[in-house]
Formats: structure tokens, C-alpha cells, sequence
């Protein structure tokens, strides 16, 4: 029979609930769509919002799962949030005449018996951006903010790691008319999506990729430009935006963070991590059997650790920048039967997972030590966004993985099928709970 301890109040005591300070907290008053229970501000208490995730066009096209993925997200009973991560992906391949950048890659050709990457035109780009615009605007009239962290795949689907694929992300002299770069295809629809749909109340943070690492560490001076223009993208002709509160960084793997690149640029490099409003992080660093809060300090630890490496001082940094998860969760580590053999510990594999469709017999969170670790997990993540006194360094910004095994709101359509669902309720009601009241009533299970 198992256990259950309560969070003791010299370890894990709730939070006191403070005045409500609108102005902090990120949401705007609007009649027709206020709240009833508004999130409180406590000091040390960072939310873990949800993402929105966009696999292709099937997803962001007007009419596509994008609308009813932020409807899901935005109803306050099931998944209480204050911003959106919307994370599009996009497909790449390192061609013969270099970098090619696709929507999509479904094609009735193939390559090696795989689907091929076909090439962008000016009406694939249009379509992206209208279809960004719809999503955007159905979470902003709901008042949320947005946070953008792109990524791209293997246009070949041949399992290349998108942290190591190098590209500059729009080269000197490059126009968007003769060839679409990763700025023009990628950055700029967005920008110019959410130039038509923001309100000046509307908090963005605007990472230029996610995850990938070696175009950043390869190409520093490329995205200091790109910076510049996302900036002009964002504000446009509309006056009222240049004060909005609009911040504009990168997000990188929790290791192996140059995705291979041994940087030539090195005053460009360092130049770049001055000009950028924040840093982003997937958190998936490793965890004690028994989670607690300090292991997402040490993750973060690591991070500084390798940007060390590279003359890139986070500490010194995160004084006058924020520092974001741009992923977090936990994927379970592996299907059940890969769970049995000896060298399995999830503890270990918080970025391995189940992909595709909801399948009964492979989902990683069946059995009982895998059901306790899962929640564990979520609570020790709660409690250190909750309170990051003792941590040395503090993350403004948090963000659920919301796919597959990682899913734990079941907010991808394909998260949930007639076998079943990764939605766990008791965690997703964990997360609201906290999102709204600012205190945590979770448990430690053993």
C-alpha cells in the first residue's frame, strides 16, 4: 500500500496568497472576457503555462487543430494560463545549393522512400502567417500574452537532431523575394501576424529558434540583425507598440548547447548574448530517483556551465535578463517493455518519450513506480517555480511540452484517441490549481 506524505511546512509549506497586482501579473482587465478568479502576484511564484503546439499546416491553417488547441487552453476549468508558448515547426534540409525551409513535410514524392521537403513559394508563406494571425488573435482576445519558440525537423525524416543543423538565418544581402531565408519563411509571418493582432497591452517574448543550437553559435552576427528586423516586424506603423512590452531572445538545448559548432565569431558571439532580452532552456536535465527542487537548479547549472565554455557569463547575464523554460516535462523515458530491462532509469530520460497517437500498450506511464515518479516530477517542478529564494538563478518564464507521453493536459489532438490519453487529471489539476491561486496543494507519493 503506498504512502502518502504531505508537504511539510518547513520543506514545502503552500504559499500565502497576496494582493492581486494586475499590473504584474501579465492579464488585462476586459469586460467581456474577465475572469473570475484572477491569479494572485506572490513574490518567487512563476506559472508553468502551456504550449501550443504546431506540427504543420495541418495545425496552424485557418480551420486547422491550432483554434481549438488555444480554446482548450484558454478554458480556466481545465488548463488555467496566463501566456502561450506556440511552437511551430517547420522542416529543413541541407541541400545541394544550401539551406531549403518547408511547411510541410507530406509530399506525394519521396526521397529514399521518405517523404520529401519541398521547397517554400510566397503563397505557402502567406497562408503560415493568416493562419498564426487566426491563433494569435483567439488568445489575445482572451487577454493571454504570447511566447513564440520555432523549431525546425528533418525535412528527410531521417532523424536528424535539429540542434545540430547548420544554417545562417538570413545572410548578409539576403531578400526575402528572391529566396526565402529562415527569417523570411519562418520569423517574419509571425512578426507580422502578431504586428495585426497584439494589443499594446499584450506581453510577447519572441524566441528566434528553439532548440538549435550550432545556427546561433555558428552565426551570432546573422541574429543580431534578424533581431533588429523582428523588432521593426513587430512594431510596424503602429505608434502604440513602441512602448509595448516586447522581448526577443533564444532558446537553446539544456546541453550539448552549440549543437557541435566551434564558434569563429567570438566577439559576435558575446555581443549577442548582450543584445538579447532572454534565454531559454529545454529543462531536461536529469533528476534525483526521488525528485525535489533542486535538481532543476542544477540543470540550469549545467547550462551555465557550458556557456562558460563559450566566454558566456549566465550569471552575470540572468541579472538583467530572463531566463525561461521553454520546455518542460517529462516524457516518461520509454515504452514499458524498454522499462524492463535493467539499465532503464527514468530519472535519466525527462527528454525521451512515446511519439504518435495515444496507444495503450506503449504508453510509459502504466506502471505504478512510473506513475509515482510522474507526479513526484510535477510537484518538485512546482515547488521550485514556486519559491526560488534558495536558487541561483530565477526563471521568469515556464512552459509545459504539450505532445505525445509529454502531454500531461492532453492538449494535441493526437494526445488522446479511443485507447485512451496521456491527460493525467490529478497533475493537469495540480497545474491549474497552482496557475491560479499561487499555492501549491500537491503531495509527495512514495
Amino acid at each position: 500500500m503506498a504512502n502518502w506524505l504531505l508537504l511539510t511546512a518547513a520543506f514545502m509549506a503552500p504559499l500565502a496568497c497576496k494582493p492581486y497586482d494586475s499590473s504584474q501579473s501579465g492579464l488585462r482587465e476586459d469586460k467581456s472576457q474577465k475572469r473570475k478568479n484572477p491569479p494572485p502576484k506572490v513574490k518567487g511564484h512563476t506559472p508553468l503555462n502551456s504550449s501550443i503546439m504546431l506540427m504543420g499546416d495541418w495545425d496552424w491553417r485557418k480551420g486547422g487543430t491550432c483554434q481549438a488547441m488555444v480554446k482548450k487552453a484558454t478554458n480556466d476549468q481545465l488548463n488555467y494560463n496566463r501566456s502561450l508558448n506556440f511552437v511551430p515547426t517547420h522542416y529543413f534540409i541541407k541541400g545541394p545549393k544550401g539551406p531549403q525551409y518547408c511547411h510541410s513535410r507530406q509530399s506525394e514524392k519521396s526521397v529514399d522512400g521518405r517523404p520529401e521537403c519541398l521547397p517554400l513559394n510566397a503563397k505557402g508563406i502567406a497562408k503560415f502567417k493568416e493562419g498564426m494571425k487566426d491563433c494569435f488573435q483567439r488568445a489575445i482576445k482572451k487577454n493571454i500574452d504570447i511566447s513564440i519558440t520555432p523549431h525546425l525537423d528533418d525535412g528527410l525524416a531521417k532523424s536528424g537532431w535539429r540542434n545540430e543543423f547548420d544554417f545562417d538565418p538570413h545572410p548578409k544581402g539576403a531578400n526575402c523575394q528572391r529566396k526565402p531565408t529562415y527569417y523570411c519563411a519562418v520569423l517574419r509571418p509571425m512578426a507580422q501576424a502578431l504586428n495585426e493582432t497584439m494589443t499594446k497591452e499584450t506581453k510577447v517574448r519572441f524566441a528566434m529558434q528553439g532548440e538549435m543550437g550550432r545556427t546561433v553559435f555558428q552565426y551570432p552576427g546573422s541574429y543580431q540583425r534578424v533581431m533588429d528586423l523582428l523588432k521593426k516586424d513587430l512594431i510596424g506603423q503602429r505608434k502604440e507598440l513602441k512602448n509595448a512590452d516586447i522581448k526577443i531572445g533564444i532558446s537553446l538545448n539544456f546541453n550539448s548547447i552549440s549543437g557541435g559548432a566551434k564558434p569563429v565569431q567570438k566577439k559576435a558571439l558575446a555581443q549577442l548574448f548582450e543584445k538579447i532580452d532572454f534565454i531559454g532552456l529545454s529543462a531536461y536535465g536529469s533528476t534525483s530517483p526521488q525528485p525535489n527542487s533542486k535538481d532543476f537548479d542544477q540543470t540550469i547549472k549545467g547550462f551555465a556551465a557550458e556557456l562558460k565554455e563559450f566566454g558566456i557569463p549566465l550569471n552575470q547575464l540572468s541579472k538583467t535578463k530572463e531566463l525561461h523554460f521553454s520546455e518542460f516535462g517529462h516524457g516518461g523515458g520509454a515504452p514499458p517493455p524498454v522499462q524492463k530491462q535493467g539499465d532503464f532509469k527514468v530519472e535519466n530520460q525527462a527528454w525521451g518519450g512515446v511519439h504518435g497517437p495515444y496507444v495503450r500498450k506503449n504508453d510509459p506511464w502504466q506502471s505504478q513506480a512510473q506513475k509515482i515518479y510522474q507526479k513526484n516530477f510535477y510537484c518538485a517542478g512546482l515547488l521550485y517555480l514556486s519559491n526560488q529564494k534558495p536558487a541561483t538563478y530565477r526563471v521568469t518564464h515556464a512552459y509545459l511540452w504539450n505532445l505525445t507521453s509529454w502531454d500531461v493536459q492532453g492538449l494535441y489532438p493526437s494526445s488522446k484517441t479511443k485507447e485512451g490519453t496521456y491527460r493525467n487529471e490529478s497533475i493537469a489539476k495540480m497545474i491549474n490549481d497552482y496557475n491560479r491561486t499561487g499555492t501549491i496543494s500537491c503531495q509527495y507519493f512514495f
